[in-house]
């Protein structure tokens, strides 16, 4: 079957006598010898319990002055932490049971965190041997007071509340929460600076790319303008000799240009008859003039190109040459 609520077990235990209340139930009272030992307690309490079987239930635990003793504290001025609090708590706990300083770890103690004018102490085993006699018959220890503190009895707890453990529980989900968030936020501005990290490395790397490919282009067109600073300087008097001969009759040199970017001559002539460009061209290649002369177009003076010859046209033709 099963269950929503935890049943109520409550247990004042004292020496010689043992009063368990069950929720729903009365009060039962059993007695036993002093000096019987507390796991033959708990199993005559166990047996006396007629628990529903199966059913989940929880303990709460009142122990008397002989088993938890409390004793008044004074604490030093200046003494406010938890661990020091504690350790103070402690000493005195162990003097009142009449241990030695070095066996004062054999005892639990429970002070009241507001007023901390008392500690309560009982036996570390005695704890312990409560909590596994209760979960080993399906229960939980929920809490464990001393009954002789009187009204603030309730405040020295050796067991922390449930309510406790569910904030301490929240607490560090919240801070695990915070802790994924906090590192997806640095894992993605870490991606996004990665990211531009390589995109500006790619984008210098094809700077610097273009630039060593630009390069050569600037040093070709220097190297043009010098060779075509260099050809200016020739003597170009056997050029205009070769177009102003007599075997070259009725043809002007109209201009001559140099281009700086490849190196060529740009030669342009006005003549008449179409026939005359091929003793041009002759002319120029054969008179020992700079280069090697080739003819680009012939067209009319007034721009149209030449198909066939008619008598009395102005023709205008150029010619082109790699001097280096």
């Amino acid at each position: 079957m099963w269950w929503v609520w935890r049943e109520k077990v409550e247990l004042l235990i004292d020496v010689g006598v043992v009063r368990v209340l069950r929720q729903g139930c009365g009060e039962v009272c059993l007695e036993h010898p002093a000096s019987l030992p507390l796991a033959d307690v708990l199993a005559q309490v166990n047996e006396a319990c007629e628990r529903s079987k199966g059913r989940p239930w929880r303990l709460h635990v009142s122990l008397g002055a002989a088993l938890c003793p409390v004793t008044s504290l004074d604490l030093p001025q200046g003494v406010e932490r938890g661990s020091e609090t504690m350790a103070v708590a402690r000493a005195s706990a162990a003097q009142a049971w009449g241990f030695p300083p070095e066996q004062a770890h054999e005892l639990d103690c429970a002070v009241d965190p507001q007023r901390k004018s008392e500690v309560a102490a009982l036996l570390a085993a005695t704890h312990q041997q409560i909590r596994e006699w209760a979960a080993l018959h399906g229960g939980r220890l929920a809490s464990l007071v001393p009954a002789a503190a009187g009204p603030y009895g309730a405040t020295l707890q050796f067991v922390p509340s449930r309510a406790s453990a569910i904030a301490w529980r929240f607490a560090g989900m919240w801070l695990l929460c915070l802790a994924v968030f906090t590192g997806w936020q640095v894992w993605q501005q870490h991606s996004v600076q990665r990211t531009l990290q390589t995109e500006l490395a790619r984008l210098q790397a094809d700077l610097q790319a273009r630039s060593v490919t630009a390069a050569p282009a600037v040093n070709l067109r220097e190297a043009s303008e010098r060779s075509a600073w260099r050809l200016m300087q020739r003597d170009w008097n056997r050029l205009y000799d070769t177009i102003e001969s007599a075997e070259l009759t009725a043809v002007r040199m109209v201009q001559l240009s140099f281009e700086a970017e490849t190196g060529d001559a740009r030669l342009e002539i006005e003549l008449d008859p179409v026939g005359q460009s091929s003793d041009v061209t002759a002319a120029l290649n054969r008179n020992e003039t700079p280069g090697t002369w080739r003819v680009e177009s012939i067209v009319a003076t007034g721009g149209t190109a030449i198909a066939s010859p008619f008598a009395g046209t102005r023709l205008r033709g150029v010619w082109r040459a790699r001097l280096e």
